[in-house]
């Protein structure tokens, strides 16, 4: 991947020609830094009015993606006429206040509360882990275990977990140190991006230079590079 500003004639340029653009940007770790508790990732004045003053600029879609919960990440950016997409995509607001679920995700909710019961419980003899229920999917923050513990952090984690994953009705996953549980489907930011960038693609759908999305982040980064070398993008 090539810096940004390597291209940078090549991005004016798709600038000039679109017709339309769409900026999603992540939250945690872009729009705030990484903290040590989930809570204290706070945005700033300043970047809350240029994501106001960039999402009533005409044809210019704003939206932000995050791993929270869509209640939790719409309550910390607190801004109107933006796109939310939360839980890594798997609940989406859009524009016009509506709240989209997709339906198998659902089917995974009891056994995710479950989950965060039976970890909050094994968990807290252990000082430093956080165990985040987002209720569509469960976080375990071990930020500020001590290494020593980080083994024990693990062993917990997997005894509680072996048998919901095994059955295909969990997913784990791992990102900057946090386990996530997720429903055994098919979602992430790749996915809310390419829904979020179909949704509000203007004029003929087959021309790509119609909308140009933009994407701000680290994590989705893997999944479309994936999506593109297989043709499927978008």
């Amino acid at each position: 991947m090539q810096h940004l500003l390597y291209n940078w004639s090549e991005i004016v340029r798709r600038l000039e020609s679109a017709k339309t653009l769409i900026l999603l940007v992540d939250y945690d770790g872009t729009m705030t830094p990484i903290v040590n508790r989930p809570e204290d990732a706070i945005l700033s004045d300043d970047a809350r009015n240029t994501l106001r003053l960039l999402s009533v600029l005409p044809n210019l879609t704003v939206g932000v993606i995050s791993g929270r919960s869509l209640r939790d990440t719409v309550s910390k950016v607190g801004l109107l006429g933006v796109v939310y997409a939360g839980n890594h995509g798997m609940e989406i607001k859009e524009l016009s206040g509506i709240t989209t679920i997709d339906p198998a995700v659902r089917l995974s909710q009891s056994i995710i509360h479950s989950l965060y019961r039976v970890l909050v419980k094994n968990l807290s003899q252990i000082e430093g882990v956080h165990v985040e229920y987002k209720g569509l999917s469960l976080s375990i923050h071990y930020r500020l275990v001590d290494e020593g513990m980080l083994h024990d952090v693990k062993r917990i984690f997997e005894d509680a977990t072996d048998i919901a994953q095994k059955a295909g009705d969990i997913r784990i996953t791992h990102g900057k140190k946090v386990f996530e549980i997720r429903p055994a489907v098919d979602i992430n930011k790749g996915n809310a991006v390419r829904i979020l960038i179909n949704k509000y693609r203007k004029g003929n759908p087959i021309d790509s230079m119609a909308l140009l999305p933009i994407y701000i982040g680290l994590v989705v980064y893997a999944e479309l590079k994936e999506r593109q070398e297989k043709g499927n993008l978008f």
